[in-house]
């Protein structure tokens, strides 16, 4: 009979590599067959190590049968009360941080800069967020969101806050093809 095993049980390393605050699971967010395994570290901007106020970049492995290794497979915010994923497209690695307000849920993404203190006072770039479908006339267009998907029970908004001209904005489409 065939089992199931975990291949991080045996290597420290892969076990050390994994380890994520509670809720972040190992899922297929794609869809397409394979288990992704994720992996959180701080984004830009925040003191290093897991604590409260803490904004997490997502990692996500896939597992490699053939070398026993970790393979890096996206880099993403993942909110696991908006029950969303954005993946982060390269040309944000290292230049995007993320703040989002525990309240509503909404996350910001900011471009970075090392000169400023509060992340609140960088530039803003795009904000996410989702909401159940009885709370989803708070996010209108006349307040600069845009409906972009949505489910059954959900719905998902954008609000585009950069000045004209930012090459760090996200296109709807880019959006759309990040977003799971």
């Amino acid at each position: 009979a065939e089992s199931i095993t975990c291949p991080t049980n045996s290597a420290w390393e892969l076990r050390e590599i994994t380890r994520r605050p509670n809720g972040y699971i190992c899922l297929d967010y794609d869809g397409d067959g394979v288990i992704e395994i994720p992996a959180v570290s701080n984004f830009i901007g925040y003191p290093a190590g897991l604590g409260s106020g803490n904004e997490y970049m997502t990692m996500w492995y896939t597992f490699n049968t053939d070398t026993s290794h970790l393979d890096l497979k996206s880099n993403s915010y993942y909110s696991l009360s908006g029950g969303f994923i954005l993946t982060i497209p390269n040309r944000w690695l290292g230049l995007v941080t993320a703040k989002s307000d525990p309240s509503t849920g909404e996350v910001t993404f900011y471009k970075y800069d090392s000169s400023v203190e509060n992340i609140e006072d960088m530039t803003p770039i795009i904000s996410l967020v989702s909401a159940l479908d009885h709370d989803a006339d708070k996010y209108g267009e006349a307040d600069g969101y845009k409906l972009i998907r949505q489910t059954e029970r959900r719905q998902y908004f954008v609000r585009t806050l950069a000045p004209e001209g930012e090459q760090l904005v996200l296109t709807n489409d880019e959006i759309l093809d990040n977003l799971y």
